[in-house]
This record gives C-alpha cells, sequence and structure tokens, in this order.
C-alpha cells in the first residue's frame, strides 16, 4: 500500500489526499506559469434544530491550483479550528480564493497558454464532537484558453458520505461581496429518514394506596416506516410533559431512553422503538388533577388525568406478604452506560415460601406493584439525568440485549419475578424495593457495583482489530447504545462504517466504507481496503458487547 505525503492545517493548508494533480496537457515543454485568483465568499448554514461542530479542510500544494484563505475587503479567513453552528443559525461570509495557473506549452512550433483550475475543499460535521460524522467533497475544476470561461464554473459537491446523520449541499448565492466573484452556502441538514409512524399511547397506573402517590408509566412498543436503512439512526428520547388544570402550564419533567434494543426490518424498512415505563410521583401543589403528555419529535400523545389512574384492586391484598427482596442475580458489576443491566430476583414471600403462579398465585399480581428508592429516598424514575447531575438508573421489567450473564445462572420461569438494573452513575447502587397496596414495605437495602467503562482497540484498519470486550455484532436488530449517558439521545446501527481521519482532507475518496466482522465479532476490519489506500488513518464509531460506544480516531490502515 502506498502512502502519500500529506500538508495539513485546519483552514488554512491541507494537502490533497486521493486528488490526481498531475499535468494533463501534454507538448514539447513548459515554458513559464503564472498564477491567478478567483476570491469567492463562502457561508456555512445549520439547518437543523441542534447545534453542528464543523470543520473545513483544503488543499495547499498543487501544479494546477490550490485554495488559500486570508482576509479579503474585510471579510475574514475561513476559520483555522473547529467551530461550532447553533441551530438554525449560519456562519459570517468567509473569504476564500481559488488559485489557477496559466501555463504555457510548445506544441510543435507553436505556442500555446491554458488556464487549468484543480480546487478542493472538504467540510467535516457532527452533531457531537468526537461523535459519527459526516464528510463532504468540492470541487471547482477546468481547462480553458480564456480566462473569461473560467468565471462561468461553479463550485460543486463531488462527493459525501451517504450514511451520517447529515447531508451536505452547496447554494450559489446572488450578490457577492465587493471584490469577490462568486459566493457559495454550505448547508448542512438533518438526513431524514422517517417516512410515517405510529401514534403513542401510555399506559398510567397507580402503584400506591396511601401516602403520596406514585405511578408507572408505561408507553408500548411503536413502530417507524423509514425511507432507507442507513448505517445509523438516531433515537430521540420521549420528552415527558406535566401540568395542572391550565392546558397552557405543561413542562417537561423528564425525558426517557428506551433499554430494550430497537429492531430493523430490513424488507419492509422498518424500526421498532421497544416498550419503555418510567415511574413518577404525584408532584406538590398539583392536587386534586395532573396530567401527563408524551412526545416524540412531532407526534403527541393524548394528555391523561393521572388522578384516574387505576390503583391496585381493591381484593389484592399484601397482608399475607412477610417479606420482600431484590437481590443482585450475578453479582457482577454494570457498566455505567445506560444499556448494560444486572438482572435483579425479586422476591416477595409468604408462608415461608416464594409467591409465584404456583404458590400464592392470588398475590402474584403485587409483583407489578413493586417500585424501587435509592438509599436517601428518592423515587428512582428511569428519567434521564445528565452526568453532571451523578447520571440515572432505571430498574424495569423491559429486558435489553446487554446483560451481566453467569454460569448456572437461568431466567426465572416467571419473568415478573425478575427485573433488571441499568445505570449512568459513577458510584455504585443503593436501592430498595417498595411495596405499598395494603401496607407499606421494603427490602433490605440492595447494592450493584459499578463496573469500567473505559475501553482499548488493538490492531489496524487493514490486518483487523479488536476491542477489549469484543464488538458487538451489528447483523440484524443492530448494535444499540446511549452515547454511554453523556446526553439524551440513543443510537442504532445497522453497520459498522469508516471515515477518512480529518487530516486526510480533502479526499475524492473515499468518504465512507464499512467495516466487516470476523472471528465470531473478536475482529473487525476494512471491507475494500483499495479505497482507503491513500489515508493512513481511518476512523469509525463502535460498540463493544456490554454496550458501550466506543469511537476508534486514528486506526492505521
Amino acid at each position: 500500500m502506498s502512502h502519500r505525503s500529506k500538508k495539513i492545517a485546519l483552514g488554512t493548508a491541507v494537502g490533497v489526499a486521493g486528488c490526481s494533480l498531475s499535468a494533463v496537457f501534454l507538448g514539447a515543454g513548459t515554458a513559464n506559469a503564472t498564477t491567478t485568483s478567483k476570491p469567492v465568499e463562502l457561508q456555512v448554514e445549520n439547518r437543523t434544530t441542534e447545534s453542528v461542530h464543523a470543520a473545513i479542510a483544503r488543499n495547499e500544494d498543487s501544479d494546477r491550483g490550490s485554495v488559500r484563505s486570508q482576509d479579503i475587503n474585510g471579510v475574514p479567513a475561513l476559520p483555522a479550528s473547529e467551530f461550532e453552528l447553533a441551530p438554525k443559525s449560519s456562519t459570517d461570509s468567509y473569504s476564500m480564493e481559488l488559485l489557477g495557473k496559466w501555463n504555457s506549452y510548445l506544441e510543435g512550433n507553436k505556442a500555446v497558454k491554458k488556464l487549468s483550475y484543480r480546487n478542493h475543499f472538504a467540510i467535516q460535521a457532527s452533531f457531537d464532537q468526537g461523535l459519527s460524522k459526516s464528510q463532504a467533497h468540492f470541487s471547482h475544476e477546468g481547462d480553458t484558453s480564456l480566462e473569461s470561461e473560467s468565471k462561468k464554473w461553479p463550485v460543486s459537491l463531488s462527493k459525501e458520505s451517504e450514511d451520517s446523520d447529515l447531508v451536505v449541499s452547496v447554494e450559489e448565492k446572488e450578490d457577492p461581496a465587493e471584490g469577490f466573484a462568486k459566493k457559495y452556502k454550505i448547508v448542512i441538514n438533518e438526513r431524514s429518514a422517517i417516512e410515517s409512524e405510529t401514534p403513542i399511547t401510555v399506559d398510567v397506573k397507580k402503584l400506591t394506596s396511601s401516602g403520596r402517590a406514585v405511578y408507572k408509566a408505561t408507553i408500548p412498543e411503536r413502530t417507524k416506516r423509514l425511507t432507507s436503512i442507513p448505517s445509523s439512526i438516531k433515537i430521540k428520547p420521549y420528552s415527558i410533559l406535566g401540568r395542572g388544570l391550565d392546558p397552557s402550564s405543561g413542562q417537561e419533567i423528564g425525558q426517557v431512553l428506551p433499554v430494550g434494543e430497537p429492531t430493523i426490518d430490513h424488507t419492509n424498512k422498518t424500526l421498532t422503538i421497544p416498550k419503555v415505563d418510567f415511574h413518577f410521583e404525584h408532584p406538590e401543589g398539583y392536587y386534586p388533577n395532573y396530567f401527563l403528555t408524551v412526545k416524540d419529535g412531532a407526534v403527541v400523545s393524548n394528555s391523561t388525568d393521572v388522578t384516574r389512574a387505576p390503583g391496585p384492586p381493591a381484593d389484592l391484598d399484601q397482608g399475607a406478604i412477610t417479606n420482600i427482596s431484590a437481590a443482585p442475580a450475578t453479582g457482577q458489576p454494570v457498566t455505567p452506560n445506560g444499556v448494560a443491566q444486572e438482572p435483579l430476583k425479586l422476591k416477595l414471600t409468604a408462608a415461608g415460601e416464594t409467591v409465584s403462579p404456583d404458590h400464592h398465585p392470588e398475590l402474584n399480581n403485587l409483583y407489578d406493584y413493586v417500585y424501587f428508592r435509592d438509599s436517601s429516598g428518592k423515587l428512582i424514575t428511569g428519567m434521564y439525568e445528565e452526568r453532571t447531575t451523578g447520571g440515572y438508573s432505571t430498574v424495569t421489567d423491559a429486558k435489553g440485549s446487554y446483560i451481566n450473564k453467569m454460569a448456572g445462572i437461568q431466567q426465572s420461569s416467571n419473568d415478573a419475578n425478575r427485573v433488571y438494573l441499568s445505570t449512568t452513575k459513577g458510584t455504585p447502587n443503593t436501592f430498595r424495593a417498595h411495596l405499598n397496596v395494603s401496607k407499606s414495605q421494603q427490602s433490605p437495602e440492595v447494592r450493584v457495583e459499578r463496573g469500567d467503562i473505559a475501553e482499548t482497540a488493538q490492531g489496524n484498519a487493514s490486518q483487523g482489530f479488536s476491542l477489549t470486550r469484543q464488538i458487538a455484532n451489528p447483523a440484524g436488530a443492530g448494535s444499540f447504545h446511549h452515547f454511554n449517558g453523556e446526553k439524551p439521545d440513543s443510537s442504532l446501527l445497522t453497520r459498522y462504517s469508516a471515515l477518512a481521519v480529518f487530516s486526510s482532507l480533502p479526499q475524492k475518496n473515499p468518504y465512507s466504507g464499512n467495516l466487516t466482522l470476523q472471528n465470531n465479532a473478536a475482529t473487525a476490519r476494512i471491507d475494500q481496503l483499495d479505497l482507503f489506500d491513500t489515508t493512513p488513518h481511518i476512523q469509525t464509531q463502535l460498540i463493544n458487547a456490554e454496550g458501550t460506544y466506543v469511537s476508534v480516531p486514528m486506526l492505521a490502515t
């Protein structure tokens, strides 16, 4: 494999990789070459509803032309580093000079003079620094004997990564600033993959019979029809809104992310979001009526008056319950990434026996009314909390894909006896199970240790590399993660993509490739190595076998 030398800078100079810049006109020899400049005005616009991080790379050295950037008539040079664009906003104008060269040739006894442009620049954009990125390449090329002809040549989008969250386009604008030949706007949009989706319904029930009311809300499984199956599908959290009698008084009380893994139907192009539940207490000052609404983007559920939610049945009596416990099933630490789960052996005991469909079946429904509080007495709601506030935990009967396992541990024959804990907290989880149907009972304190979220990669992209905890297989359902609890979003990877690192840009090929898994998903490697022949390093996003998101930015090819 050959690697060409490159000269790199952000907004100042980037050596061309993958672009043929050799002379295209043949003759007896070159007599001389002079440089000419076409100043263009450039803006970058973010049309998404989220902040976008962007950076611009351009070529410096070329025997036919290059891109230069400096202040022109008060219009500043391109940014020298990554910059952030607020939602629905545009940058001020930047100046960029497209450099061409006049070359004189002898064709026989006749002198020929040609003007050649070979200008390339690229933009890299992402919703989050260091995470999934979109790359786009722009070109301005041509050869002519008439300089007036060159003024008609546009800057055009020649290639972009096709499977990213963002899509990039270029628009030519009117009225460039004084001294500029052209004005262009680079537009960043979110790639829309949702064609239609089922409505949101919410099932709310009251878990307690006395004291401050505790509720459990369940959002059933939902299906979204996709226009295509991208490599990465962004999944927004449900937004939970609460209000009193005044419909205009609603405000967000939390965000909820599914722990169970979404599934993809490649044939019918559908995405199924699994059921998700959360808990909340009747808020102070909202008596007697309190309404709950759930939003997913533009889809909004009907408002539910939780004061009308059904409580425990009158004939369900916990008087016979002598003990409640919730012991960790494996005793292993749980990785604090928001999706890894430790099973809990939830048990209610009556007359010395564990309540089950076979023993005291009339009490078995009591499992549906158990809720959890942490060691300080705070209700474990399952709603997202930022790491800066300590993170959050969920205890749910929704089984995900990344569950702690231990030899000899079997799934209970009754799923109501097993719940699952996930967390993003940086400290061990200590909590108690509570039951308050006809009296108040609680379990002894339970402690689940925190695991290690760190990850390392070994090897290279051409021969194959591995993660210290193996690679999750994205075939079929995909690989699901919560960005390690660092943001209230989720993502489902349907395949592992690879991009040339920013220091290799601008570059015509490739802007994206794919990794294939080998050795039972123990290693991964680039599927078409020749595409990356001029790229010394690639970056990729991966998920390991316990659901941790891993960004590997500098794998050697």
